[in-house]
């Protein structure tokens, strides 16, 4: 009910704005995040059969063995900011989450997962999702990696740029270090697109 009372008013905006929350109707919105209260409730009290119970009869046996295994392996607090709801072309209908997950010495946030409901018998049920593989801190860890790359090249270029700087034959050194110390790498990326392309044409001609 909580989930209901604080994501239907951004869904009754959303919907004047986006079309893609315009083909889900107000009725099916509201039912749709009921089964997904349910299952956030079930996934904190790891409850089996909670999340059976949301569970489409056509779903493939192997996920629902895979998040039979998840809810039980794992306890955990899971906590869901929706960010989309969208109808898809077979009329079942897609839920994307942002959220924060606690576990026994762990927590983390800022992930995102996915559900899809279909209706069956006037009532929508899970038919698939992917939240089951983000119940573990070695998944959490996982998700963090991609991440942690980028901003490790992000360091590296903004280093290399400023070695390049020191040795480059350009006027006003001391305004592009101040530019890269403060806005690290968008200042290098400015420098490198700018600077140091003006001044490497000159030393090839």
């Amino acid at each position: 009910m909580i989930l209901k009372t604080l994501i239907l008013p951004l869904l009754a905006l959303n919907l004047i704005v986006t079309p893609a929350l315009a083909q889900v109707s107000t009725q099916d919105t509201e039912d749709v995040l009921s089964q997904l209260e349910l299952i956030q409730s079930a996934i904190n009290e790891q409850n089996v059969s909670g999340i059976q119970a949301t569970i489409s009869p056509n779903v493939d046996p192997a996920l629902w063995t895979a998040i039979e295994s998840a809810i039980n392996s794992n306890d955990v607090t899971l906590l869901q900011k929706i960010t989309s709801v969208k109808k898809l072309e077979n009329n079942n209908i897609k839920i994307k989450t942002r959220f924060s997950i606690k576990g026994p010495n762990w927590e983390a946030s800022g992930f995102s997962n996915w559900y899809v409901f279909e209706k069956v018998e006037q009532k929508w049920l899970l038919k698939n999702t992917n939240f089951h593989t983000k119940l573990t801190s070695k998944s959490t860890f996982l998700a963090f990696i991609p991440m942690f790359v980028i901003a490790l090249l992000w360091v590296i270029f903004w280093i290399w740029m400023l070695i390049d700087l020191t040795n480059a034959p350009i006027q006003g050194k001391a305004k592009w270090v101040i530019l890269m110390l403060f806005t690290g790498a968008i200042g290098s990326a400015i420098y490198y697109f700018t600077a140091r392309r003006k001044y490497r044409r000159v030393v090839k001609s």
